[in-house]
């Protein structure tokens, strides 16, 4: 999933990809931390370049063929708070 997004950026975006302009769409591998760690990460740490901060309003958390992770992200994203205590912030 996570190339996905990354070509998918680049095939439509492709000026992104150049060290002249800051305009790349951020995608992170978390294959080594847990569910609620790599959703805290987005949340908390992940940012949007420079020409989208003023219009960016969202985090995007795909979760693909796994009921259970949809159900805990849907349940987090409904209170931070628990996620902050799973992740001992």
């Amino acid at each position: 999933m996570h190339d996905v997004f990354d070509d998918a950026d680049i095939a439509e975006n492709p000026e992104s990809n150049t060290p002249e302009t800051d305009t790349v769409i951020m995608s992170t591998w978390h294959d080594d931390e847990s569910l609620e760690q790599a959703l805290w990460f987005a949340l908390y740490s992940a940012y949007p370049a420079v020409p989208y901060e003023s219009k960016t309003t969202s985090t995007v958390a795909a979760v693909v063929a796994n009921e259970p992770w949809t159900q805990a992200v849907e349940a987090y994203l409904g209170d931070l708070s628990s996620l902050d205590k799973v992740v001992e912030v």
